[in-house]
């Protein structure tokens, strides 16, 4: 009968030999037994401590050779000795000069085995649930560290952590004669800059034979066929072995996730440890599996089974997090908030890689561009999360407090926290380097189509470059990210057995890329010389590709001899992370890097839970931090405007006519407010306020323009009393007069865009009711509310954002002081427009009514594609884009501009797109026809506000209720239903930030995307909601400065 052979194993030392028999106990019982082959009893007779003897059986066939003994032809088992010198030069006594020659079968003395378990304790993975890290090591304490005397499963873990162990162990018998350092804390060895590529080589050998051991052992116990804890965590060890190999199959991975899958009932393990602990290590193999363009062996299933329940959207998260920040601006816990859902986000998203985009599969089948432009959406959502929690990592968390701070528990808090930053960043980098590559083989497997091919196919050449481009430049940033990564990881251990192949795969990267331009800049150099010096520090466990350390520092060596003072690349400082190589093993719990530390609260739990926004409350199972945290509007507000012009007759009940704009509201305080309308008459022809929605008062003096809210309590919104006079009593006045002055002369920059000074002034950042009761301009609030109707709830606003919206120009207006808003001769500004359509053409210079469905941007230029109505594609190729829509990145999204992360990080200061919103595949840019329309008689110019999304159909429903409302209150004629002559939506409107954005230099950071890519912006966001400053903005920050750009060299394109 043929020997049955696994095909698991992998080493030619392994010698296959038939189970022996079972021992008399167990077939006396009729239970399967695990016989030994050293003469050690079977694991159920350990167990129940009797006497384990095995009586042979003669059955006629020869009898069964003795594992104990070595084959015929091979040495004896040779003793690996260790030894525990301290010094790092000192020669073993027990070796020869080399420890190439390694025998087949391995017996590791139990000082060796010691050694091996303490080096364990600082490894990544020493705290995996299955490992049993603390009572395998009490159990081979109890048995003086004889590694043979365990029980079999046992004993193939032990040899597995061994093996793994040895690729960190200092002992001679490890890694053979010449230096070694005193230990793992020794600093004159593990320093920033070393070279210790030495130590991998030399280890090589016996870290191979032990391996050999390890997979010989696991085979012949078959462990990959009874699913137990012990099992379990062996199949993960041996699956970390065989990672450095390039094997097409990972059975060991296989049989680890079957075990788990198994066990999840009945292992204790599988729950009382935390969720985010077992989503880390499901994120651990995905990782692996990506780079190496495998498929992703953790379903939807496994993530619901293994980690609870779904997690929310990207998008929500973001927002939570967001909000969460708002509340507890000093918490700790909020990046241990964000890991799980993050990591499991990854992880789907890593699967949705291999199965849509470059799996076998997939590559069967053209590219799916809709799965591409999704996935680099996600990627993008991952960015900005990681950029809100850490983007300030450095003035934070201050590398030179992790190291030595008096508080245990404070450093503990703080190198998780490192932890967690380079985690989030590794896991997306990984994810964008396995899409770049996929793109980049595409794309070199398509020739350019032939000039005689049909459309079709120039542009789904046209799209793969773009995507490739636009991809390529998301992994340039990428590259970068992880350089910072790098000097920010929690242990040598976590970068050279967590991320080796993601650090071999980015300097791969940066190689291609600099073999195909010649050179690189001095900043990817820098860029380069981190990433060789961290390959540099991980050959201290692995031997590394041939060459590769020397090509990187090719590169670095140019800009190096280029410079006459020796580079100031930023790589690993005195104070980075690097200083600790290898932490205590406290502190290098692997919970440690998605978990908060204990001592902060709940000993027992320390998670921390993001909900959905809308659906639960944020809560914190620490209870020192607090237990509940409330739910907050999403902090990037804006708000919905809509006009309408209403045409209706209404009649009173004595007959007269009705003008609606003189209902005598009486206004009351009220906070809770969500929307508000203002109903004024058609504007005079000779009104100088043709740029403000809300018009001049009657001419009777006290009566005030309508406003109310839409809750149905026919409440007012401000806190003026109900007899409020026009602006020109003497109190407003001269609150209005002082405002002018204090804007005038203390804020004068609020004229010029949002370029702010810095450090921000703080007067600004108070609410609108602090700031007026600062400057005791509480007269002219009335006034300014008129003017500022849709930005919600202005007593809470930031002034700066009242102040904005109420320029010392537009309070000068309400004066009658000062220049008038700027119009036409014929207060006319659609005039504007039709002249400039007659210069430029329609379908020439301009086109209307166009949908915008890609905007490419390089370093020579823009191209902007569009459908036009009459059902063609138009391609305009300029120099310069402006635009004027509001910087959303949603809405610039629609319309295909190809965004880089750099530029959308900063248009995403805390934007959460509110549910209800509407979102398309493309933006339509239309022109309305209807102008201003002079003094019709019961024609009436309304703006309808709201803080929350709602839809046009629902704005016109409740703009019509409200009225029935208040004309059912005056005793109005009913009868009539005003009708809309026109409804126009200005969604979204009036953007703003938190106040700690502000603070922090949203705005210097927003503004600076200013001619990038070509790209100028303008409107409302980037200046007021003020069309004279608006007009002077566009002249002066972005015109004049394109002109500039073209006209360089004194020669305009």
């Amino acid at each position: 009968m043929p020997t049955n052979r696994s095909p698991i194993l992998h080493s030619q030392e392994m010698v296959k030999r038939k189970k022996p028999p079972a021992c008399d106990s167990c077939k006396a019982r009729r239970v399967l037994c695990h016989p030994t082959t050293d003469g050690s009893p079977c694991p159920r007779c350990f167990e129940k401590g009797t006497k384990c003897t095995t009586t042979p059986v003669a059955r006629g066939r020869p009898p069964k050779p003795n594992l104990g003994i070595a084959p015929s032809g091979t040495p004896e088992p040779v003793s690996a000795s260790a030894t525990t010198s301290e010094s790092a030069s000192e020669e073993p006594e027990t070796m020869s000069s080399s420890n190439s020659i390694i025998p087949s079968r391995l017996e590791l003395p139990p000082e060796l085995v010691h050694h091996l378990f303490e080096c364990f304790t600082h490894l990544p993975i020493y705290n995996h649930p299955m490992l049993l890290g603390d009572d395998l090591r009490e159990t081979l304490s109890a048995v003086s560290w004889q590694i043979q005397l365990l029980p079999p499963q046992l004993k193939v873990l032990a040899h597995c952590i061994a093996a793994l162990s040895a690729s960190i162990s200092f002992d001679h018998a490890i890694i053979g004669p010449g230096s070694k350092p005193a230990s793992l804390a020794d600093r004159s060895v593990f320093i920033p800059g070393a070279d210790l590529r030495d130590y991998g080589v030399r280890r090589t050998p016996m870290y191979r034979a032990l391996c050999a051991e390890a997979l010989r052992l696991a085979s012949e116990a078959g462990i990959y066929l009874e699913p137990s804890e012990a099992n379990a965590g062996s199949c993960f060890v041996l699956q970390l072995l065989e990672n450095d190999k390039d094997a097409r199959s990972r059975p060991w991975a296989v049989a680890y996730f079957s075990h788990i899958r198994a066990l999840y009932d009945s292992s204790p393990n599988m729950r009382t440890h935390n969720v985010a602990i077992w989503t880390g290590f499901l994120l651990m193999d995905v990782m692996e599996t990506t780079l190496r363009r495998q498929p992703i062996l953790v379903s939807h299933h496994d993530q619901l089974l293994i980690t609870g329940k779904d997690i929310v959207s990207l998008e929500n998260l973001y927002g939570s997090i967001q909000s969460m920040m708002q509340v507890r601006k000093e918490q700790p816990l909020i990046p241990f908030a964000a890991m799980r859902p993050y990591m499991f986000h990854v992880t789907r998203l890593a699967r949705e890689l291999y199965e849509t985009i470059t799996g076998d599969f997939a590559r069967r089948h053209p590219l799916d561009e809709r799965a591409i432009t999704e996935f680099i959406a996600s990627l993008n959502h991952l960015h900005s999360i990681r950029s809100l929690v850490f983007d300030q990592e450095e003035q934070v968390y201050p590398g030179d407090s992790l190291f030595s701070p008096a508080d245990s528990r404070q450093r503990g808090v703080h190198l998780n926290l490192r932890s967690c930053a380079y985690i989030m960043a590794f896991s997306r980098a990984t994810l964008v380097l396995g899409l770049h590559r996929e793109l980049v083989r595409r794309f070199a497997l398509s020739p350019p189509p032939l000039t005689t091919a049909p459309p079709v196919e120039h542009w789904k050449a046209e799209r793969l470059a773009l995507l490739r481009r636009q991809v390529g430049e998301m992994a340039d940033l990428t590259v970068e990210d992880i350089a910072r990564s790098l000097r920010l990881m929690p242990s040598l251990p976590h970068l050279a057995h967590v991320q080796l192949r993601a650090v071999l795969g980015w300097a791969e990267f940066c190689l291609d890329e600099a073999d195909a331009k010649g050179s690189v800049t001095r900043e990817r150099a820098a860029t380069i010389e981190t990433i060789s010096e961290a390959l540099k520090l991980i050959g201290y466990s692995w031997p590394l590709p041939t060459g590769l350390i020397e090509r990187l520092d090719g590169y670095v060596a140019t800009h190096r001899s280029a410079s006459a003072n020796p580079l100031s690349f930023s790589t690993f400082s005195g104070d980075s992370m690097f200083v600790d190589m290898f932490p205590a093993p406290l502190d290098n719990n692997w919970m440690s890097v998605f978990t908060a530390p204990s001592g902060m609260g709940n000993e027992t739990e320390n998670e921390v839970v993001l909900w959905e926004v809308g659906k639960a409350p944020f809560s914190a199972t620490s209870s020192s931090w607090g237990a509940v945290l409330p739910e907050l509007t999403p902090p990037f507000a804006c708000s919905k405007r809509v006009s309408a012009w209403l045409f209706s007759r209404e009649t009173t009940a004595s007959g007269g006519t009705s003008i609606l704009s003189r209902f005598p509201i009486p206004p009351q305080p009220s906070t809770t407010a969500s929307s508000s309308i203002t109903i004024s008459p058609s504007p005079p022809t000779t009104s100088p306020h043709l740029g403000v929605e809300t018009i001049i008062a009657p001419s009777d003096g006290d009566s005030v323009v309508t406003y109310a809210n839409l809750n149905g309590d026919a409440k007012g919104r401000t806190s003026a009393p109900s007899s409020v006079p026009w602006a020109n009593s003497t109190a407003a006045g001269d609150a209005l007069s002082r405002y002018i002055n204090l804007y005038n002369t203390q804020f004068p920059f609020l004229d010029d865009g949002f370029n702010l000074p810095d450090p921000v002034p703080e007067d600004i950042l108070l609410s609108w009711a602090d700031f007026m009761a600062k400057f005791d301009l509480d007269a002219a609030s009335f006034s300014v509310y008129q003017t500022n109707q849709g930005v919600g709830n202005e007593m809470t606003l930031p002034a700066i954002y009242a102040m904005k919206y109420f320029s010392s120009l537009t309070a000068g207006g309400d004066l009658g002081i000062g220049p008038p808003f700027i119009t036409t001769a014929n207060f006319n500004n659609q005039g504007i427009y039709d002249k400039a359509l007659n210069k430029l053409g329609q379908g020439e210079g301009a086109f209307l009514s166009a949908a915008i469905t890609r905007i490419t941007r390089t370093d020579d230029g823009v191209a902007v594609v569009m459908h036009t109505p009459d059902g063609k594609t138009t391609t305009i190729n300029a120099k310069q884009l402006v635009l004027a829509i509001p910087p959303v990145v949603a809405d610039l999204r629609a319309i295909g501009l190809d965004l880089s992360p750099e530029e959308e990080n900063p248009l995403r200061p805390g934007e959460l797109q509110p549910d209800g919103i509407p979102t398309s595949d493309r933006m339509v840019l239309r022109v309305g026809k209807t102008g201003l329309l002079d003094g019709v008689p019961g024609l009436k110019l309304l703006d309808y506000s709201s803080t929350s999304a709602i839809s046009d159909a629902d704005a016109q429903a409740d703009i019509l209720a409200t009225l029935a409302k208040y004309r059912a209150a005056n005793g109005l004629d009913a009868s009539v239903e005003p009708v809309f002559a026109g409804f126009n939506n200005h969604e979204p409107y009036e953007l703003t930030v938190p106040v700690d954005a502000i603070r922090n230099g949203y705005y210097k950071k927003r503004n600076a995307l200013q001619g990038r890519q070509n790209t100028w912006y303008t409107g409302a966001a980037w200046q007021a909601h003020d069309s004279t400053l608006i007009w002077n903005f566009t002249e002066t920050a972005v015109v004049e400065k394109v002109v500039k750009v073209l006209c360089r060299g004194g020669k305009c394109e």
